[in-house]
């Protein structure tokens, strides 16, 4: 990414000095194959690494966490993969914070706070003690 896609999937709700700044101190160098097999996946045949089987019933208890703001993961495509996983037997939940861009450093810089707190609700909530899939740790 150069620094205009970069404020645009990651700092869009900075200014462009901040998202500058950002850039210069989080950015990778990376190819683009990554963003290429997600965007053709539904167009090419078989199963893409990106494929997820969500009538999965051995999978751990899964929470969608959504920003508003998030170009990347819109929050209407958050909730429509959310949707996908309803009437699966393991515990799903989702979370969606209208002013959030879903990235959290950049979150932070805007004084938000993260999730922990309805993350670890939802887990506590939603995984019985010795669960072999996640492990919960009491509240600060």
């Amino acid at each position: 990414f150069t620094p205009e896609p970069f404020q645009y999937a990651f700092t869009n709700t900075l200014s462009e000095e901040e998202s500058a700044r950002v850039y210069e101190r989080y950015h990778i160098p990376a190819p683009g194959s990554w963003v290429w097999g997600g965007v053709l996946a539904n167009s090419t045949p078989g199963h893409q690494a990106t494929w997820v089987d969500d009538d999965n019933h051995d999978r751990a208890p899964l929470l969608f966490i959504a920003g508003g703001a998030d170009t990347i993961m819109p929050a209407g495509m958050n909730r429509t993969n959310a949707k996908k996983y309803e009437k699966s037997s393991p515990p799903m939940g989702h979370r969606e914070r209208p002013d959030c861009a879903g990235c959290s450093r950049v979150d932070r810089m805007k004084g938000w706070t993260p999730h922990p707190v309805h993350a670890g609700e939802f887990f506590r909530s939603a995984t019985p003690s010795g669960h072999p899939f996640v492990r919960v740790l009491p509240p600060a």
